[in-house]
């Protein structure tokens, strides 16, 4: 469950990056835009919410 909801706010700040970058021409914006917003959501709290099942690990 914690897993479903985490994937869906990831790929909602997904479409919002690739929406505000199409015009983007320099990758260090890119990974900075990515590693604040997405990668900050992937990793919160990884250590209590530790995807244990096949299923999970596949939907990150």
């Amino acid at each position: 469950m914690v897993t479903k909801s985490i994937c869906c706010r990831a790929f909602k700040t997904l479409g919002f990056v690739i929406q505000t970058s199409k015009n983007f021409k320099l990758t260090t914006s890119l990974k900075t835009l990515y590693c604040s917003l997405l990668r900050f959501l992937l990793e919160y709290a990884s250590v209590l919410w530790d995807p244990y099942t096949t299923a999970d690990s596949s939907h990150l």
